[in-house]
């Protein structure tokens, strides 16, 4: 990675870039989004800069000052931080996967709803930061010091995120990964106008979502627990729920053709006008749920 990048800047330079970056957030003439993409930003000095939403994908950042900075919304995927002092400045929703960290002082940072997918982070100071809503999945974190990266709630920006992902990986695009909510939380998430089929919810707790119309085919919610879930025509076909909880959801009109249900609880549900066709409710608990048919009902009973 080092030998593709581009030549060092200039902290003239950089004050530069940042002046055009600041017109271009105000919306000015003569502004410019900054790109720093496979910059050598070695030993440069961005503290005090407003530089949200700047480009540093892939960059090198060994021992920069930001600290007291606005860099919500940046991109740092792939770039490398070493011995960088970003104190006390704002992160939020900036993008760090695969990122690598080291020796790096968060201290006072805010960090909320940041993605930290795969990121490799080794004695990082995080004392007094704000992490709420974070995504860590995949990531390394050794000796970091005062660290809670460890959230399972999702947020919505989150959400949106993984969803940005998914559909790369659906069309096997570069930059694309599978959605994998595995243990996570997702409570009162919108799901309108995204697609989550094939996405990975094993063991994952929604509660209070919107899933109205949402296609979900082939997901995997074995484990999960559905708890006032709203997901009218929404389309589950092939999708495995084996031993999930489902408890006061709204399916009316969804579809669940060729589902597996085996071992799931199935508490107060509305099934009316749903397609179950091929579905398995083997061993299922099924009570006061409507729409569910004797056939299901007969399977729910059978040993």
């Amino acid at each position: 990675m080092d030998d593709d990048r581009k030549k060092p800047i200039s902290q003239t330079d950089l004050e530069r870039i940042a002046a055009r970056h600041l017109l271009w957030i105000q919306q000015q003439p003569g502004g410019a989004r900054a790109d720093f993409r496979r910059q050598h930003l070695q030993g440069l000095d961005l503290s005090n800069m407003k530089l949200a939403g700047a480009d540093f994908s892939c960059a090198a950042l060994d021992r920069c000052e930001m600290n007291d900075s606005d860099l919500s919304g940046c991109d740092f995927s792939c770039a490398t931080l070493r011995d960088v002092s970003a104190m006390r400045s704002g992160f939020n929703a900036a993008i760090f996967s695969h990122t690598i960290l080291i020796d790096c002082g968060f201290q006072e940072t805010v960090l909320d709803d940041c993605c930290f997918v795969h990121a490799r982070l080794y004695g990082c100071d995080f004392e007094e930061a704000h992490t709420d809503g974070i995504e860590v999945t995949g990531a390394e974190m050794v000796n970091c010091y005062s660290v809670a990266l460890a959230s399972n709630v999702l947020t919505q920006a989150g959400l949106e995120r993984a969803h940005a992902r998914h559909t790369l990986w659906q069309r096997s695009d570069p930059g694309g990964a599978r959605a994998d909510f595995s243990g996570r939380e997702l409570r009162g998430l919108d799901f309108s106008n995204m697609d989550f089929s094939n996405a990975v919810f094993i063991g994952a707790q929604l509660q209070s979502c919107n899933m109205e119309g949402r296609p979900l085919r082939g997901s995997d919610f074995s484990g999960a627990g559905f708890y006032d879930v709203s997901a009218q025509s929404a389309d589950f076909e092939g999708a495995d729920f084996r031993d999930a909880s489902l408890g006061n959801c709204d399916f009316q009109g969804a579809v669940f053709d060729d589902c597996g249900f085996a071992g799931a609880t199935i508490d107060g549900c509305d099934f009316a006008d749903t397609s179950i066709d091929g579905a398995d409710f083997t061993r299922a608990d099924i009570n006061d749920s409507y729409g569910l048919d004797d056939i299901a009902c007969s399977q729910a009973q059978a040993m």
